[in-house]
Order: C-alpha cells, then structure tokens, then sequence
C-alpha cells in the first residue's frame, strides 16, 4: 500500500441545522494555492512517514437500548441524516484538547493551547465554557489545534490555528473566537475537522471541503489548498454523513454506500484519488464511518464493524498487526455495535448491550482497560458507566459522555486534555470537571 502522509493530530465531525443553504453575502475570492498534480505527488508518498490520527469522532448519541440510529460521521462529531436533530449532549476529542456539548446547547472545551479555546484562554485542566458561542450550539468538532462548531441562527463558525486555510474564512489568519465559515450561514447538517483541512454537509446532501489540498483530500479533482469551502466533486448519489481523517474524506451516500476521497491506498491499490471513488463491499447499508490517521472504520446497519489500512498497533482489531487492503472484520464485533470512532492509532465501539469496547495503540492509556498494553482485540473499559451514549478518540486521549451527561475521559493527560483537574495521564476513565 506504500507509506501513508504523516499526520500528527486529530480530526472530527459534528451536527446539525435545517435551514436552506443561502450565503447572507457573495464570498469573498479564495484564496488558492496551486500544487503539483497528482501524478508529481505520488513519487514522494512514499517517503513520507505517516503519524496520523485522528479523525476526530464525536459518535452517535443515543440510548443503549435504541439499536443503530442514523447515518453517523467520524471522530469528534456526530453526522445525522438529512432534517435529523443530533442528540445532545455530544463529545469530540481532538489531538490534546477536548470540545462538548451540553443538553442546553451551551459549548465546553479543554485541554491544548494554539488557540484551541477562544477568549484568549490558552490551556485549561477543566471544563471552560466557550461563551462566544452563546446558546444554541448544535454540534461541535475538534480538530488538531483548531474546532469548528455549528450553531443556531450563526451556521458554522471555526477558530483557532488556521493553516492552509482550514478555518473556511478566506485568509490564512489564525483566530481566536469563533469565526463564520464563507457561504455556510445556514443549511449545514455536519461539520468535520481533522489535520488541516475541513469538510461540511449540507442540508440538500452536497460536501464542502477547504484547507489542504495535498492528495486530493477536499474531492475537488485536484490538489489546490483554498480558504474557503469548495464543494466536492461527483458525488452524484448525495450525501448523509460525512467523516474526516489525516489525510483523507469520506461520506456515505444516501443510497448507504460509502466514498472517500484523497490518500486511498488501502482500499483501490491507487495512492490518491482527488474525487471521491466507491470503496469496495461497502456499496450499501453502511450507518457510520470513521477515518483515524491512516486507517478507516465502518459500522453496518446491523451493528457490524470492519476496518481497513495501517494496523501497526492493532487499531484494525482483527489479531494481528497488519495493514489490509480491504475492509476486514473487526473480531467479536459482527453485531451490537451503535457508535464507532477511529482515533489516532486506536478505535472505540458503543456497545449496544451498554459499555465501550477499545483496541489499538495504549501507550497512554487510552483503551481505558487499566494498562499500556496494546490491544489487537476489542476490550472493554474498565469503570465506565454501561450507559454511556457518546464516545469519541482522540490523539492519545478518548472521551464518553455518560447517562447523565457528564463527561469522562481517558489516556493522555499532558495539557489537560482529559478535563479532571490535574495533567496525570490515566489508563480508566475520570470525571470531567465542570460538565454537565
């Protein structure tokens, strides 16, 4: 498959409004930067060493006992299907920070520094209200030194570091409050974000992408970094989820199929592809998909989960430490799953029967299981109320929110980003200080 970009951070997803897409004023021009064509990029793949993670996941909130719910996205942020209103409260975990929602629509954040907390706040070990956004805060998505948020009445808004233009506001400038994506006051249903580059999902099922265009991961038919959303090309069949990861973009259609778009190795044996292309036995009843660093998981409509790419620690879950090509299934999970979210080296599942089940790379704890051991296998997270509705991995850190809308944490701690109060890792999941 050759060797996937690096990537060092997260990346994520996020909710909903149902209003029609009408930007309140024309753009301003984008800002592009054009890059070599795809042919010229494929030379240096592979001298790339990949690091990557997180597609950050905000998984699907819903009740234990609900079963499969709509159409989610990845990592930090839950996709609904089209007219859908996303349960709340939700959890994204970023690189080193963390971003949530509350039932009141209120928005909390912890965790790193670069501008990941607007108002100036820099780091914090505790939950910190983002009182910039106001009320009315339907999702939110954490990135890799950045978040996006859509909110009532504003549409998506996006704020910290802005490299390559990620923040969709036409400049390149960093940002530290909340500020309006171009052309995306209204009608978006979902927000991703992820490394360097951002994707939303409108109300009529189209996918816009801005950031980094390098391997064709904004589906536009190149590889042109642009500050301001573009919409992807060729995704004829529409869209009802989106999920972003490192280096590549996925969205399921609304025929239930999955396509994914930029580094694309592990699926079609081609190293990029600049549109979306249709990945293979996936063509139908596909509920969820989440994007990690250089690996991508798929949740079916009867709980099953399969995964595909790099599997060096064992984020795969299938025993082994090797990469595949094609979706393979993830042991013991061929049902009873509601929830996925692929982070950095590792992945989770929300159990239908209740509880969370982790697997891959542990180095910090982030499987929750008490140790540092790597895992090749699903296993369950010690200490977790079996009620959780929401789950999402990070870098080195995963997140859940519990029955009743409290925050949990696990795994890396070195900026706060586990919001307990203290920056001491921990291998079991402790409260969220300050969520509710």
């Amino acid at each position: 498959m050759g060797t996937p970009p690096q990537w060092d951070q997260s990346q994520q997803h996020a909710g909903p409004n149902d209003i029609p897409l009408v930007p309140p004023v024309p753009p301003p021009p984008p800002q592009r930067v054009k890059r070599k064509s795809n042919a010229a990029i494929v030379g240096v793949v592979g001298a790339v060493a990949i690091v990557g993670l997180v597609a950050v996941v905000v998984a699907a909130t819903r009740s234990k006992d609900e079963g499969p719910g709509p159409a989610q996205s990845s990592g930090q942020a839950v996709a609904v299907a089209h007219g859908a209103t996303p349960r709340l409260p939700m959890i994204s975990a970023g690189f080193t920070h963390t971003c949530a929602v509350t039932s009141s629509q209120q928005a909390f954040c912890w965790g790193a520094h670069d501008g990941l907390l607007p108002e100036n706040t820099f780091s914090a070990n505790v939950a910190t209200h983002v009182t910039s956004l106001g009320s009315g805060v339907l999702a939110i998505s954490a990135g890799e030194g950045y978040s996006c948020a859509i909110v009532d009445g504003r549409g998506a808004v996006c704020w910290g570091e802005n490299k390559e233009g990620k923040l969709g506001t036409g400049s390149t400038a960093d940002s530290l409050v909340p500020t309006a994506v171009v052309g995306l006051k209204s009608g978006i249903t979902s927000i991703a974000t992820g490394k360097q580059h951002t994707c939303a999902l409108s109300q009529q099922g189209k996918v816009m992408c801005w950031g980094e265009g390098t391997l064709g991961r904004l589906g536009t038919g190149n590889n042109d970094d642009t500050t301001v959303p573009q919409l992807v090309k060729n995704l004829d069949l529409g869209a009802k989820a989106i999920a972003v990861g490192g280096s590549r973009s996925c969205a399921i259609t609304n025929s239930g199929g999955l396509e994914c778009w930029g580094w694309h190795a592990e699926i079609t044996g081609n190293s990029i592809a600049s549109t979306p292309l249709a990945m293979y036995g996936l063509d139908s009843d596909v509920m969820a998909v989440s994007c990690g660093a250089n690996h991508t998981c798929a949740l079916t409509t009867v709980g099953r989960v399969l995964c595909w790419g790099s599997n060096e620690h064992g984020q795969l879950g299938d025993t082994t430490n090797t990469e595949r090509s094609l979706p393979t299934q993830v042991v013991g999970l061929e049902s009873g799953v509601t929830s996925i979210s692929a982070g950095y080296y590792h992945t989770c599942a929300l159990m239908s029967s209740g509880g969370v089940k982790c697997w891959g790379h542990n180095n910090r704890g982030q499987l929750g299981d008490g140790s540092t051991t790597h895992k090749t296998v699903p296993t369950p997270v010690l200490g977790i109320d079996p009620s959780v509705t929401a789950i999402s991995a990070g870098y080195e850190h995963t997140c859940a929110i519990g029955a009743s809308g409290e925050g949990w944490c696990w795994g890396s701690n070195s900026v706060g980003e586990l919001g307990n109060g203290t920056r001491t890792d921990s291998a079991t999941p402790v409260r969220v200080i300050g969520f509710r």
